[in-house]
């Protein structure tokens, strides 16, 4: 049956949850016609071709998992519109272009699931209007420039993941005051100067492994109007930060 014909008859449908099923093949256009959508899952399978625009207005979807495919193109500025959304993962696609600065509206977003694809550019300082993210995994793309000092207003982060990627610069000094962070990866970038402090208190990961010295006073690195900065880790001896705190992140 052709596919348009069954989502127009489905379009009271709330889940559609199909991994590992091996399909194939373009996502059609045709799934915007289930309008009350919440839960999209086609991840595992041989997707390829880009992601359509049109997934941009389910506007009742909160979790949209299309990862583990052959997907390529850019994420959809579109999917800013979707503000119900609290899970997007599209990781170990070949997913190309920038981050949209859209994801600014997604007020409700907990986790972005996007390692493991070709994305480009510089991280969008609008990922620090994310209030509600737990979880923000890029790692294995290709971003690069200086991490936004933004990124130190993620007050609900727990995981930051951005190792393996061309970053440049330095911490913002700002990103250690972040109590609920509990991960944070980021070797395999080109980011320069001393050890800040505050990481010395972190535990379980290559700490111990620094052969830096502890940024000073004197160490201001770059500074902008919004967050200090800290120095940076040497991209080849640090990964996975882990925080010793005993209350309850989540």
């Amino acid at each position: 049956m052709h596919p348009a014909i069954v989502f127009d008859s489905l379009s009271s449908l709330i889940s559609l949850d199909l991994p590992g099923n091996r399909l194939s093949g373009e996502i059609p256009d045709t799934l915007a016609t289930l309008t009350n959508l919440q839960y999209l899952n086609r991840s595992d399978n041989q997707l390829d071709g880009a992601i359509p625009t049109s997934l941009g207005d389910l506007s009742k979807l909160e979790t949209l998992n299309l990862s583990t495919n052959e997907l390529t193109g850019r994420i959809p500025s579109e999917f800013g519109k979707l503000e119900q959304l609290r899970t997007l993962s599209l990781e170990n696609n070949g997913l190309t272009e920038s981050i949209p600065s859209s994801f600014r509206n997604l007020q409700w977003l907990s986790q972005i699931l996007a390692s493991d694809n070709e994305l480009s550019g510089e991280i969008p300082p609008s990922i620090g209007l994310l209030k509600a993210l737990v979880t923000l995994a890029l790692q294995r793309n290709r971003l690069s420039g200086h991490m936004p000092v933004q990124l130190a207003n993620l007050e609900s982060v727990v995981e930051l993941f951005l190792e393996d990627n061309e970053d440049t610069g330095q911490i913002p000094r700002s990103l250690a005051d972040l109590e609920r962070l509990a991960l944070l990866g980021l070797s395999g970038n080109a980011l320069v100067g001393c050890v800040p402090p505050s990481l010395r208190e972190l535990t379980e990961s290559d700490v111990d492994l620094l052969e830096l010295p502890d940024c000073t006073d004197d160490d201001h690195g770059d500074t902008g109007d919004d967050a200090t900065q800290l120095g940076a880790l040497p991209a080849s001896t640090i990964g996975y930060l882990e925080r010793d705190t005993d209350r309850d992140v989540f």
